[in-house]
């Protein structure tokens, strides 16, 4: 369940930044603007700031998940191990862990962190709302055609 919400999350990701990164350079896809370039070349260019926020919220919650993701396979683990793990720094961590914690999807123990019961529930419908939240934004792109 865990594994399908990081692909509608990667799903909606896409389809908020049709851009791809390149040494944190946001550069226009020559798929999607295949007319501005020759011989495969990218030009720069800023994402809108329509969707900064949008996508920084995404970003966040794609880390969360991915906390949540090694803390069930690993549990308990404590936030060294959780960094070490996903190459995350150990304030990243720190917040993700604050955050679950305050969603009821994990809870601190004496050996590190542990997911709760509540975890099978939410994970179900975090992946209903993104796969609605992956045909809504479908949809707006095909508007923009």
């Amino acid at each position: 369940m865990l594994y399908k919400c990081y692909q509608y999350l990667k799903i909606v990701n896409t389809l908020i930044d049709i851009t791809h990164h390149d040494n944190n350079k946001h550069y226009i896809s020559k798929k999607h603007f295949d007319n501005q370039y020759k011989g495969g070349e990218k030009t720069p260019r800023k994402r809108s700031a329509l969707l900064d926020t949008t996508v920084s919220e995404i970003n966040i919650l794609g880390r969360h998940l991915e906390v949540l993701k090694a803390v069930k396979e690993n549990e308990p683990i404590g936030i060294i191990r959780l960094s070490q793990l996903t190459n995350l720094p150990q304030h990243s961590v720190r917040y993700s862990l604050r955050i679950l914690e305050q969603e009821g999807l994990i809870e601190p123990s004496k050996s590190g962190a542990i997911t709760t019961d509540k975890v099978y529930e939410v994970l179900g419908t975090l992946e209903s709302t993104l796969e609605d939240l992956a045909t809504t934004l479908k949809e707006y792109k095909k508007k923009l055609k």
